[in-house]
């Protein structure tokens, strides 16, 4: 989880401009790569979620 902030990004989905917008407005930012992060679903799945609770949606 993530808060105030703080964001998480993954650079290679925007563009050269947008990159060094993020990077100016957010230079403490955690990049991330292209790769999926794994997490243990155990604790959700008790409480009836879903897989998509687990998502970071990307908007630009």
């Amino acid at each position: 989880m993530l808060g105030g902030d703080e964001i998480m990004y993954n650079p290679e989905a925007f563009g050269p401009g947008s990159r060094e917008a993020l990077r100016r407005l957010y230079p403490d930012a955690m990049l991330v790569g292209p790769e999926d992060i794994g997490l243990d679903p155990s604790e959700l799945l008790k409480g009836g979620g879903s897989v998509k609770c687990c998502t970071l949606g990307i908007r630009g």
